[in-house]
């Protein structure tokens, strides 16, 4: 599945118009026409290989604040954003930006939460009580392979200062990040078992 993180800060008249005119689900359809809603103002749209993608944004400051729109392009059809707990951290913390080349040759800039906070949150999701335990095991396995990519193939360190800004109690989760999950559950014979505080 891939999440498609709203940030609802940014003005609208940076979309594209056609993502304006035709919506999220009419830029899928672009790519894949059996893209669809399972319903109308849903956030997830699914193709018939049961690949699915998710609009998603962080829930409001206040049950009082209003919203104008759920939607980011004009269409009445279109994904409607989902709230998700805690996503605020996600889009406060630094940004990801790269430059990819596309199979026509130009270059596209891509911006995206910075990977280590996405693992970081996507693990925080996966331990809370309320959690559907299908959704709890995709999402501490999205957190593993994201960890895996930023520490080994974009060299992020998941100690460097700039993750300062998340609570603590996420960044409280970095070493269940780094560190392999052990095969045994009995400590070496060698070792005494460390304190669990």
């Amino acid at each position: 599945d891939a999440d498609l993180l709203w940030d609802a800060r940014n003005s609208l008249c940076m979309l594209l118009p056609e993502v304006r005119r035709e919506g999220i689900l009419g830029v899928l359809k672009r790519v894949d026409t059996s893209f669809a809603t399972r319903q109308s103002g849903d956030f997830r749209a699914v193709n018939r290989d049961g690949f699915y993608v998710d609009l998603i944004r962080p829930e409001d400051e206040s049950i009082f604040s209003s919203r104008t729109s759920d939607r980011l392009g004009d269409r009445d059809d279109d994904l409607q954003g989902s709230p998700i707990h805690g996503l605020h951290w996600v889009i406060n913390a630094p940004r990801f930006e790269q430059i990819a080349i596309g199979e026509d040759g130009y270059p596209l800039r891509l911006i995206s939460p910075d990977p280590r906070a996405f693992a970081l949150h996507k693990l925080w999701i996966s331990r809370l009580a309320d959690r559907d335990p299908v959704k709890r095991l995709r999402d501490e396995q999205q957190a593993m392979s994201v960890s895996l990519i930023a520490r080994k193939h974009l060299n992020l360190d998941f100690a460097a200062d700039d993750l300062q800004s998340l609570p603590a109690e996420l960044r409280r989760l970095t070493t269940k990040l780094v560190q392999p999950k052990s095969k045994s559950k009995k400590p070496a014979a060698s070792k005494p078992p460390e304190p669990n505080w």
